[in-house]
């Protein structure tokens, strides 16, 4: 208590020292600011010491199973919970169909697909004419299992269909984007953006490389064991905690938190509550992580769980894509990414903040990327290797042995 009046006596002397003096308000001010910063950081300190003390790390939590619904869109999911849909998921849905009215794939005739369950004995109700699912795409089912698991939903299902055309979308149009940052000596890097309305409140940041002695499959080993990896390669990230995931069959979907420490002191922390995506075709690998269908899952998490002053945000799409660089004998000699990214970082950040440290953030994350792949040891292809993959890809004995 006597601390408190020594400070107080002192600031009120310094304000009569000051009072005739033009710049009496703006230090008065300016000491007044450091003194609540200070306060702030404190308590911030405070509560996290004793939640370390009296909480062990990874306690489970709670969460509310996600019920499945018959819905098509973001705006249905949004009207059975009673939500108004936003503007953001207004554009996404308009990006999504017209992206299906152009690669629509044909209807399977009710026959064949009696025929298709028939061969394969499979249940009908897992086989879906409208389903748009690429050929030999299939689901990466790794790492540790959590203690929530649940079904895969239908919905689930169709956001990840959605994602991905998404992202084939993008990688299909990127040179028709606006050119942000091109720096041929470093991995060939390219940023680019799309605008998706007039005030750049909705703009997705696309960005390719071409890396060299690394082969796809490291990168996607990272992302296998994300919520152990991100934490020795992401030094912004603070935590990434595997809670819940839907599966059926090889096909699973896992649910992450993850959270972001602040860049700077004016801005605060972020946490993301995305479900990830894994899908390997041969030798191409994709992950997409995404908030979409994730409300019910973030509303029972944020009501159980203290934010710590940190903001909600959510991603609308964070996908990668892993294809195979190789030279002119058909040898995989390095990794080409394209990355894609369209993120709600909530709160107010300002919009030149927002144009200046996306672009750059994406291109940081991919060199901490690289270097962490370095260290994935994964033999690259042999000559015997490929010869035998083009064998298994010719029609019948055409294949002909390079110096036979």
């Amino acid at each position: 208590m006597d601390s408190d009046l020594t400070l107080f006596n002192d600031l009120l002397i310094l304000w009569h020292a000051l009072r005739d003096s033009q710049l009496a308000g703006f230090l008065f001010g300016l000491l007044l600011l450091s003194f609540t910063q200070a306060f702030k950081l404190y308590n911030q300190f405070s509560k996290y010491h004793k939640r370390a003390i009296h909480r062990p790390p990874h306690t489970p939590v709670p969460y509310t199973m996600y019920e499945p619904k018959e819905h098509t869109t973001v705006d249905d999911n949004m009207a059975a919970d009673n939500r108004v849909p936003s503007d953001l998921q207004k554009d996404l849905n308009r990006q999504l169909i017209q992206i299906e009215l152009r690669d629509r794939p044909p209807k399977i005739p009710e026959s064949s697909l009696k025929q298709i369950m028939r061969e394969n004995a499979q249940d009908p109700q897992h086989l879906s004419p409208q389903k748009d699912t690429p050929q030999g795409l299939k689901s990466l089912s790794v790492g540790i299992r959590p203690e929530k698991v649940t079904k895969l939903s239908d919905d689930r299902r169709q956001i990840k269909e959605q994602l991905l055309r998404m992202l084939r979308d993008a990688y299909a149009t990127r040179a028709e984007q606006e050119l942000v940052k091109e720096n041929p000596e470093k991995n060939q890097c390219i940023i680019r953006k799309r605008v998706l309305n007039d005030d750049e409140s909705q703009t997705q940041i696309l960005l390719e490389m071409e890396v060299l002695g690394i082969q796809p499959r490291q990168f996607a080993s990272l992302f296998e064991n994300i919520q152990d990896t991100q934490l020795e390669w992401n030094e912004h990230c603070t935590r990434c905690e595997l809670i819940q995931r839907e599966e059926e069959y090889d096909e699973s979907v896992d649910i992450f938190v993850t959270r972001i420490k602040s860049p700077g002191f004016f801005l605060a922390g972020r946490v993301f509550v995305d479900a990830r995506y894994m899908l390997v075709d041969k030798d191409q690998y994709i992950a997409i992580f995404s908030s979409l269908g994730n409300d019910k899952i973030i509303q029972s998490y944020t009501s159980t769980n203290d934010l710590d002053g940190a903001t909600l945000a959510r991603s609308v799409i964070s996908g990668h894509w892993w294809m195979p660089l190789t030279d002119l004998n058909k040898k995989v000699i390095g990794t080409r990414i394209f990355y894609l990214n369209q993120s709600d970082f909530g709160g107010s950040v300002p919009k030149w903040i927002a144009r200046q440290f996306v672009p750059k953030a994406v291109e940081d994350t991919y060199d901490a990327l690289i270097k962490a792949a370095k260290n994935i040891h994964i033999p690259m292809q042999s000559d015997d290797q490929i010869e035998l993959r083009m064998r298994e890809k010719a029609p019948n004995n055409l294949y002909i042995k390079k110096n036979q």
